[in-house]
């Protein structure tokens, strides 16, 4: 390969003659660890990042915050690092509340004039931190719902994510 591409923060082997682009998300694990549990943290601790960022030919920052963090830090400054950030399809963007579109599936679905669109697509067995997530979003909800009118609408799998937050709602 021309290029090994690392997309996330990950173990890896290469040749030393490899050119090798490292994606780095964010450095919340670095930055705050104990937000972290322990398999998380023995897990980035054995992947040696500062290693691995002094091997790499570039570094791409999803963001310009992420890069200047980066930069800033207590890193060894990468020759190349840049902010390329994530991109978004022009279909995804905030639609106007009078939009004939998004009247249509209110109307099709019988939705309010405010909800909350919850959006999950995998369909295997959660991690914890995922579950917890969705734990999270039902006392959001629980606690917003008597202030403001809130309806929620959850597109997920029904075995891992709706079924056992049914009643947490």
């Amino acid at each position: 390969a021309d290029i090994f591409f690392l997309p996330n923060l990950n173990f890896a082997a290469f040749s030393r003659k490899t050119k090798v682009v490292l994606t780095v998300h964010d450095l919340s694990f670095d930055r705050f660890p104990e937000t972290f549990g322990w398999k998380q943290r023995l897990w980035h601790t054995l992947v040696h990042f500062r290693r691995l960022t002094r091997r790499v030919d570039a570094i791409v920052a999803v963001s310009e915050t992420t890069r200047k963090e980066y930069l800033a830090g207590k890193h060894e400054p990468h020759r190349r690092t840049l902010a390329i950030p994530n991109g978004i399809d022009e279909h995804f963007t905030v639609m106007d509340r009078n939009d004939p579109k998004l009247l249509l599936v209110k109307e099709k679905y019988g939705l309010p004039f405010s909800f909350i669109l919850f959006f999950k697509l995998k369909c295997s067995c959660p991690t914890v931190r995922e579950t917890e997530s969705m734990f999270s979003y039902s006392f959001i909800y629980k606690g917003l719902k008597n202030t403001f009118p809130l309806f929620i609408v959850i597109i997920a799998c029904y075995q891992y994510y709706i079924e056992p937050t049914r009643n947490q709602l």
